[in-house]
């Protein structure tokens, strides 16, 4: 039967007799509309399917297909992805009664590397699929051996299994070599003239032969190599019981046959392997292959045990860790990683209510607060709830969820907001005039109107709700008296610039949702002054841009309108935010590129330029001195630019060299 399995093959001991009997010819011929191949049967006289091996029929012409990656060896099974048109020629010939093919290696594959690896032995049905197709290249070719090698191997299909992909899997047994003689028929398929190679018999000579002797001793290493080679790779361990069981270990031909079917070496040395009839020649070619084989083997038993202790070592240093933490957290020494983290963030929560930082105790706590004249934090209802609510959540989540980390940076937030913190302000008109006086020249009507804004806020108690515009060209000293005002009231001073601002959530925030989401810009400068009340500087106001992002303009109008930004919401932390103890100032160059609606909530404060007397004046008193002490040349006194003493004797000193 031509469905027997390689089991059922071993038991094969007699040869049944070679037998005629009348069977069907299939004759191919090309399709000239679809290119498929069209089979009509013709009856002739053939061989029956009959012998295994050397007693296998031996017919003159065969069907003949092209292997692409390795030749096959007599002796053994071995697995074939057919093509279409291969499967549908194979089948016809099956259905003739004569399961025998005739494969050949191509020579533009024989300089490709092997694609098997010493992992996957090619000699078992098992192991990774040969591919198997048509020469239809003998159509434009002048010789079939420019195509092919010579000699190739007669085998007999035994099985063949569609796949979905059109293709099929043909099992094979491979009887004996051949030699191409000549193309009988073009095809497709093809048909090649065939001569078999005679049954090759070792025959034992004189004890003091040489040739005996070194037949033997090649054998004797042959199986030496290939049991070395089970050794270091377990996957030929069943090829090697498959062999003992059904060839003859003594026969030097086979045993030559068997370690070149093992091997996965370069193409070219396997069809040397093939083509060799000594069996000397042969022998010393299967030990070179398999001797190759087997360093690979320990080299690859190199890597992989190396990686083994690697991973070993990581393993065992992962449950050591982890055992150790498992101790530690019994004893109470330390604390789960997340259990550590909440408990990180309810000290947090504690310091913000009781008004302390986190790197101090409470006698420094009261010399601050004395010191800086604070009050102590109250952390706003809707804001506790927040944080409690993200506290219970981030008790349930794994940490290596990603709504651990989003809800981890949420609480971030809240916990770094200094909630109901504020620092005194004063009122005192003597020292806010000083502080003017020595960081600014001149300018006697701003300095004028900001006293009267100083001294409002004393009568009134508080300067919330003013928002005052400073407008003039740039170098006028806009933002350096917007800072002078943040000392002279006793405030810490933010500032951020909104020119160009295309996007409103940079005032308002981003969503969580949104990856990399931050809040505002406002609740930024909270965070960084580490107060509710500072002084907050909004720079080029007359510069806000409108894009894909909103209008920030209608924005800023939540912030800096006293009536709305008591309850300021940002859309990152999402619960409300008193920015009405926020002192607002903004600059700008020119007023009538601001928006009217955020123009009307402004006090405007117009800064002229400087006329000469004054440029010389603030270079001598301001200029110089910064610049000597930026430049490490400080003097006693700042230099006088003018006509000097000729008469003076003094030598220079290296501030007037500078000069």
């Amino acid at each position: 039967s031509t469905k027997r399995s390689p089991m059922m093959l071993r038991r094969l001991t007699a040869v049944r007799p070679v037998a005629f009997r009348r069977r069907v010819r299939p004759f191919f011929r090309a399709s000239e509309k679809n290119n498929e191949v069209e089979v009509e049967v013709k009856e002739e006289k053939d061989l029956a399917n009959v012998g295994y091996g050397d007693a296998a029929p031996r017919p003159d012409r065969v069907l003949s297909l092209g292997l692409t990656r390795r030749p096959l060896f007599p002796g053994m099974v071995h697995s074939l992805t057919l093509s279409a048109e291969a499967t549908r020629a194979v089948a016809a010939e099956r259905q003739a009664g004569r399961p025998y093919l005739g494969v050949f290696f191509r020579k533009e594959t024989a300089v490709a590397p092997p694609s098997s690896s010493t992992s996957s032995p090619p000699s078992s049905s098992s192991s990774s699929s040969e591919k198997a197709e048509l020469l239809l290249e003998l159509e434009t070719a002048e010789d079939p051996l420019d195509v092919i090698f010579k000699t190739g191997t007669f085998a007999q299909v035994h099985s063949v299994q569609e796949t979905p992909d059109g293709n099929s899997h043909a099992l094979l047994l491979v009887h004996r070599r051949c030699d191409f003689e000549t193309l009988v028929d073009l095809g497709p398929p093809p048909r090649f003239g065939v001569e078999h190679w005679p049954k090759e018999v070792f025959e034992e000579a004189a004890e003091d032969d040489e040739r005996s002797d070194l037949i033997r001793a090649l054998s004797n290493e042959v199986v030496a190599t290939i049991r070395e080679l089970v050794q270091v790779n377990p996957l030929y361990r069943e090829h090697m019981n498959f062999f003992t069981q059904r060839v003859d270990i003594g026969d030097p031909y086979k045993l030559a046959d068997f370690a070149a079917a093992l091997a996965t070496g370069e193409p070219l040395q396997l069809q040397k392997a093939l083509e060799a009839r000594d069996v000397v020649d042969r022998l010393r070619l299967a030990l070179e292959l398999v001797s190759k084989e087997r360093e690979l083997g320990k080299l690859q038993q190199e890597i992989s045990k190396q990686v083994e202790e690697k991973i070993t070592a990581q393993q065992r240093t992962f449950m050591l860790h982890e055992q150790l933490k498992a101790i530690k957290k019994e004893l109470g020494v330390e604390q789960d990683d997340k259990d550590a983290l909440v408990k990180k963030y309810e000290e947090k929560v504690k310091f913000l209510d009781e008004g302390v930082h986190e790197d101090e105790d409470a006698a420094s706590t009261k010399r601050r607060q004395k010191k800086e004249e604070a009050t102590t934090g109250l952390i706003p209802k809707e804001a506790k709830a927040a944080i409690d609510e993200e506290l219970a959540k981030l008790r349930s989540l794994e940490k290596n969820s990603a709504e651990f980390n989003v809800t981890r940076s949420y609480l971030d937030w809240l916990t770094a907001i200094p909630w109901g913190r504020t620092k005194k302000e004063t009122f005192d008109v003597d020292k806010a005039m000083a502080v003017l006086d020595e960081a600014h020249y001149g300018m006697n009507d701003v300095k004028e109107r900001i006293l009267e804004f100083i001294a409002v806020g004393k009568l009134v108690g508080s300067v919330k709700g003013r928002i005052v515009c400073f407008v003039g060209p740039p170098g006028v000293g806009k933002t350096s008296i917007a800072s002078s005002i943040a000392k002279a009231l006793g405030r810490d001073f933010a500032r951020f610039s909104v020119g160009g601002l295309e996007d409103v959530a940079e005032i308002k925030g981003h969503r969580r949702t949104y990856v990399g989401a931050m809040p505002g810009k406002p609740v930024q400068a909270l965070k960084s002054v580490k107060s509710f009340n500072p002084l907050i500087l909004l720079d080029e106001i007359d510069k806000l841009g409108v894009g894909r992002g909103g209008d920030p303009a209608s924005a800023l109008l939540e912030l800096l309108d006293p009536s709305q930004n008591a309850n300021f919401l940002d859309h990152y932390l999402d619960v409300p935010i008193d920015m009405s103890q926020c002192l607002f100032i903004c600059t700008a160059n020119v007023d009538h590129t601001i928006p009217p609606p955020l123009l009307d909530r402004m006090e405007i404060i117009r800064l002229a330029g400087y006329d000469l007397e004054e440029k010389v004046h603030i270079a001598q008193n301001y200029l110089l001195p910064r610049a000597f002490q930026d430049a490490g040349l400080v003097p006693k006194s700042p230099p006088v630019v003018g006509d000097q003493d000729d008469d003076d004797e003094k030598e220079p000193t290296t501030a007037d060299r500078a000069v």
